[in-house]
Order: structure tokens, then C-alpha cells, then sequence
């Protein structure tokens, strides 16, 4: 697709957004994944870093900002009742992150969502923030 994409357009840009792991009690784990959500993360995180490598694409991160946001602050709800599909707060992640990978801008100080409070916006800003800038 990305070939067909440079061919009509030879100065677009490909993004790939990087999912996440399914939360811990989702019946994937059943048959699959041994190693739990952790195990599911890392093959996800490996699977998209070496796919954006190889067709020279930029990440968006948004599985890296959930574990981050899941390892500091497990309370807070990303996952959809499947346990897969993000909530509004887990979409308002996925959307700081996109918007400061596609705009190479800090996602710290946006506006938050009517259903977030104050602190939990700017919570998973700087979750978005820290993903993107690590060192």
C-alpha cells in the first residue's frame, strides 16, 4: 500500500498508529499470549517498530503512551467494555499523541474533555509528552 501511495504522491508521508495490549482479563490470554499483556505489548511494540523501519514511516506511539499510562496509573480507565477499543479518556490519549507526532508540538496544555477532570487531562498529557520525548 505504501508503494502505491508513493507512486501517486511521491512527498506524502505514511503514519503507522501503533496499538496496544488487550487488557489483562480479556480471553485472548486464554489461548494466546502465555505471557499476559506485557508479552502482547512488547511483540505489538517490536511488530510496529520494524514495520515503520522498513517502510520508512513515522510511528504514533498511542500502544507505548497506554503502557506508560497503565504501569503509572492503572486506575485510570483506558479500555472500552470489550476490553480492547479505547474509552473517551483512552481516545483523548490516543488523540495527544497523534496530534503531537503530527504536528511536532507539546500535547501539555491543550484543552481536556467535558469528561475528564482537570488533573487526569493533564495527567495523560504529559504521559503523551513523556512517550514522545524519553530521554
Amino acid at each position: 500500500m505504501t508503494a502505491i501511495i508513493k507512486d501517486h504522491h511521491p512527498k506524502a508521508k505514511i503514519y503507522l498508529f501503533q496499538t496496544w495490549a488487550r487488557e489483562a482479563t480479556h480471553k485472548i490470554y486464554n489461548d494466546n499470549f502465555s505471557g499476559g499483556p506485557k508479552q502482547m505489548f512488547e511483540e505489538l511494540r517490536a511488530s510496529y517498530h520494524e514495520a515503520a523501519e522498513k517502510l520508512d514511516a513515522t510511528l504514533i506511539p498511542c500502544g507505548d503512551a497506554w503502557e506508560l499510562s497503565i504501569q503509572t496509573r492503572p486506575s485510570l480507565n483506558l479500555y472500552a467494555k470489550d476490553r480492547y477499543h479505547a474509552t473517551t479518556t483512552g481516545s483523548y490519549l490516543n488523540a495527544l499523541v497523534i496530534y503531537a507526532v503530527m504536528n511536532d508540538a507539546d500535547p501539555r496544555g491543550l484543552p481536556p474533555l467535558a469528561t475528564l477532570t482537570e488533573e487526569q487531562a493533564t495527567y495523560l498529557q504529559e504521559i503523551a509528552w513523556k512517550t514522545l520525548h524519553k530521554d
